[in-house]
């Protein structure tokens, strides 16, 4: 079983519209994305919170009328064979050169 938690920003427009954010490519900021499957996401609370503070300070300066906030979430995954048992990392029955487990 695998756990972790992420983060990663949504901004409300003025008709109330909630969108992921994803990173810009074209430089160092966010852009609206389609999914939070696709939003960037952030390692750890501190972070996202300074680009939340961050893209509320943008939206002020620019008088964009958006809102930002940030999703914290918990994920568990649990990784199942094809028949539907617990997926076990197959042991390599072969050397390979330049490869060690």
């Amino acid at each position: 079983m695998e756990k972790f938690t992420e983060y990663y920003l949504v901004e409300v427009n003025e008709r109330g519209d909630n969108t992921p954010l994803i990173k810009s490519y074209e430089g160092n900021g966010f852009t609206r994305g389609i999914s939070p499957d696709s939003a960037f996401k952030f390692q750890n609370e501190e972070d996202v919170k300074q680009a939340c503070h961050f893209q509320n300070m943008l939206a002020k300066i620019f008088r964009n009328k958006t809102v930002t906030y940030y999703v914290k979430q918990e994920v568990e995954r649990t990784k199942f064979d094809e028949s539907g048992e617990p997926y076990v990392k197959p042991k390599v029955d072969h050397e390979v050169e330049g490869v060690n487990e």
